[in-house]
């Protein structure tokens, strides 16, 4: 077992060789280290009184004294609320009262920072408020897929060479939910899974949905949840030249945090084909996948219903230490922040400050 001493250097170490050791399919550039909890929720936000908890992606303090960010739940009368800290599959955090919510109530969650002012001094936590609305059932059913066959663009894909990024011609089919109205109270506590013919392609982080009347985030890059590519033509092998042209299967999970099980995946196929004479020069357009929302001329789409079921930006040019180091590293960051959290991971807490 890591000792606390030790741990904090190894984890350090993890990420950096987690940034310099790639080869395909990890791609070169890596996450940027921030120093702010994420989170998918908006102050505001309601969320069904039923719900498991709320899920936060904690930063990893690598430096001393190396303490881990603990969130804390207050009720209406700013009086702590006793909470489960659970680990989460993706490295998010699922903050669980207790006793549950109370529907009408409200709640702030405070989230300690690890950002610093330009004298070195921690910046104030930022609070967040949301309501415990009435319970909502959870979906049953997810909608409609609707895969969609976009025209020969320029892609912007990662790349082990050069920059982060390499500007690939590729088709690429987008992925959307004509979702259920029984998914709309949970869309912030949700995120997706996507499979392509029985292979992980992408998965999100919370409130990431491809939901189909909504527009697609502008500069995606990369392999994502709202669309899957075929590189055409000649193609340098340090880029991502994503799936072969042809059929491919799609199947799309979404997952509700902290509940054992999920609706039934959507499943659907697209056939993805390259131009008969591809030509990178002759594409016109930057970068394809940043505009994936505008689909301007989008090919058949094939319909499914269900059934059942602070990072490095330069990539090193000679890596050679493979893509095991990569996942090591963060297989090591991942124990140590567990390790770091103890029992707070497994018990019953209160919000600190009380």
């Amino acid at each position: 077992m890591l000792s606390v001493r030790l741990a904090p250097v190894l984890a350090a170490a993890a990420v950096l060789l987690g940034g310099i050791a790639v080869s395909a399919p990890l791609w070169a550039c890596t996450a940027p280290l921030v120093c702010k909890p994420k989170l998918s929720l908006v102050a505001g936000a309601q969320i069904p009184a039923n719900a498991k908890g709320i899920p936060v992606l904690l930063p990893t303090p690598l430096q001393p004294p190396y303490q881990p960010v603990v969130p804390q739940l207050l009720n209406s009368a700013g009086q702590p609320v006793a909470v489960d800290l659970l680990d989460d599959a993706i490295g998010w955090t699922l903050v669980k009262p207790v006793k549950g919510f109370e529907v009408g109530s409200l709640y702030t969650l405070r989230l300690a920072t690890l950002c610093k002012d330009a004298e070195g001094a921690l910046l104030p936590p930022d609070d967040i408020t949301l309501t415990a609305s009435a319970a909502a059932p959870l979906p049953t059913e997810l909608g409609v897929l609707q895969l969609t066959a976009m025209p020969a663009e320029l892609v912007s894909v990662w790349t082990t060479t050069g920059s982060c990024t390499e500007a690939i011609l590729a088709v690429r089919g987008r992925i959307a939910v004509q979702a259920t109205a029984a998914l709309a109270p949970w869309k912030a506590l949700a995120r997706t899974e996507v499979k392509i013919d029985g292979a992980p392609w992408a998965q999100s982080g919370y409130g990431d949905l491809p939901l189909a009347d909504e527009r697609t985030p502008a500069k995606l890059m990369g392999r994502t949840i709202h669309a899957f590519h075929a590189g055409c033509g000649p193609i340098s092998s340090s880029a991502d030249k994503g799936l072969p042209v042809g059929l491919h299967h799609v199947e799309l999970r979404i997952h509700v945090a902290g509940e054992a099980s999920d609706a039934p995946d959507l499943q659907g196929d697209l056939q993805l084909q390259c131009p008969a004479s591809p030509d990178k020069d002759t594409i016109s357009g930057t970068d394809a996948t940043a505009d994936a929302g505008k689909d301007a001329t989008p090919g058949p789409v094939a319909t499914a219903s269900l059934e059942g079921g602070g990072g490095s930006c330069g990539a090193a040019q000679s890596a050679r230490l493979g893509w095991w180091a990569g996942a090591a590293g963060l297989a090591l960051v991942v124990a140590w922040r567990r390790r770091m959290r103890g029992p707070a991971a497994k018990s019953p807490i209160l919000a600190r400050g009380q």
